[in-house]
């Protein structure tokens, strides 16, 4: 049977309360719980920081003891009491900022690292004074924060960066012929009057596109201004006049008679002007204007040259006139009061066809020498010669009527000549016959166009 050991509790230090706070400094807002417990009369009790803080203040860290770290235990447990201060870490940094040369300041704000909750910490924050393009310091000041809080500022930087200017040449677009405006640009980040710069264009008369040149410093105002330089465009449009030709023709509602088109691109085909006039004049096509000495040109095909609108146009000045159809007549005379006028409609400038080989008309005792553009038919003989036609159809059309002359012998046969060179007589007719001889094949194609073409 084991004996029971004996204590020997004559000498055991009678046992007293004690406690141990955790407060924030200067208030009773508790870091970490109390540390409570009892120890023997007259031993030492000695506080530390409390391993087992609250979250929000991780990141304290003791400042003071009251009424030191180590007490001796008393028989009065009041006394046994010992407080520990504890104080947070906050640094007040400036956020960096910054804007381009001229532009208003952002505000300037700071970051607080190790603020706790809902305290109230009242900052503000001042920067070197200077606008031009450098670096100042920005400032920051606590004004007011709880007294556990020990501060620390960190300044930050306020840059300012040079303005981003563009210098954009204006596009210019002028018709061939017209005056030159002047050059400008457009100035844009900046008061106009600050930058410098030159301008001007590469050298052409012609119609086409040239280059509008913009240059200058790519740093000016002191290093404040950073300019780029934007070219332009100076267009010279090929010059496009239209002529109705016939002061019976009407142009549309607002057709521009004068147009401008870029060089080497197509023209839009334009609405077509009508005929205001009693007759049947039509509008064939427009043809181009070649003048010389205030006179229509023909080309080598001895024709006028149709416009194409299917290709581009290069000539600086083109001017495309209205070809209308006019009435052409020949008046054929016979015996007595015996008449016959063959009419048909031809585009202005064509060749015009003689129908003397194909009208035959009987004047006995009489010879045809040929036409004349005159009622009284006093004025110079029209040649139309074989293979090269002399005349063509004039504006407002016209009218041929032939020239009899009394032959001598009253018996030989009335005869209708050929216009050709040589003047040979084509058709015999019998000495006494009288009326119109009846069309050949080829003056019935003739009698079918005269209808306007």
């Amino acid at each position: 049977m084991n004996k029971a050991t004996k204590v020997d509790l004559t000498n055991t230090p009678e046992q007293f309360a004690y406690v141990i706070h955790h407060y924030l400094l200067g208030t009773e807002t508790k870091v970490a719980d109390d540390e409570t417990g009892t120890k023997g009369f007259g031993s030492t009790l000695r506080a530390q920081a409390s391993s087992a803080k609250y979250a929000d203040y991780l990141r304290a860290t003791v400042s003071s003891y009251d009424p030191s770290d180590s007490i001796t235990v008393d028989e009065d447990e009041s006394a046994n009491v010992i407080t520990v201060f504890y104080t947070i870490p906050l640094t007040v940094t400036a956020d960096d900022k910054g804007k381009a040369f001229g532009a208003s300041d952002p505000e300037l704000t700071v970051t607080l690292v190790g603020k706790v909750g809902e305290d109230v910490i009242d900052c503000s924050v001042t920067r070197e004074t200077g606008e031009d393009v450098g670096t100042y310091t920005i400032t920051p000041t606590v004004n007011t924060v709880p007294e556990y809080y020990v501060v620390t500022t960190e300044n930050g930087t306020f840059t300012i960066t040079p303005a981003t200017v563009t210098v954009t040449a204006t596009d210019i677009e002028i018709l061939f012929g017209d005056s030159e405006p002047a050059l400008t640009a457009t100035v844009t980040g900046a008061d106009p009057s600050a930058i410098s710069y030159s301008i001007s264009r590469e050298a052409g008369a012609d119609a086409g596109d040239y280059v509008i040149s913009v240059t200058g410093d790519a740093v000016q105002g002191n290093g404040n201004y950073a300019v780029s330089f934007v070219n332009g465009t100076f267009t010279i449009l090929c010059k496009v006049i239209f002529d109705k030709f016939d002061e019976n023709a009407v142009f549309p509602d607002g057709f521009n008679v004068i147009q401008g088109v870029k060089r080497d691109t197509l023209l839009a085909t334009p609405a077509n002007p009508t005929w205001n006039g009693s007759r049947r004049n039509k509008f064939k096509q427009w043809i181009v204007r070649v003048e010389e000495n205030g006179a229509y040109v023909d080309n080598d095909d001895n024709q006028y040259s149709s416009f194409d609108f299917t290709e581009p146009v290069t000539a600086n000045v083109t001017t495309l006139v209205a070809q209308w159809t006019y009435k052409v007549s020949f008046v054929i005379t016979g015996e007595g009061s015996n008449q016959m006028t063959v009419s048909y409609y031809l585009p202005f400038g064509d060749e015009i066809i003689n129908p003397g080989t194909d009208y035959v008309d009987v004047k006995p005792g009489y010879s045809c020498k040929g036409w004349y553009k005159d009622g009284d038919a006093t004025e110079a003989l029209v040649r139309f010669k074989a293979g090269e036609s002399s005349e063509r159809v004039p504006k407002g059309g016209v009218t041929f009527r032939q020239k009899w002359v009394a032959e001598e012998d009253q018996t030989s046969a009335g005869r209708f000549l050929s216009l050709g060179s040589t003047y040979g007589v084509i058709d015999s007719i019998s000495a006494g016959t009288t009326g119109p001889v009846t069309q050949s094949a080829k003056g019935r194609q003739l009698a079918a166009r005269t209808a306007p073409q």
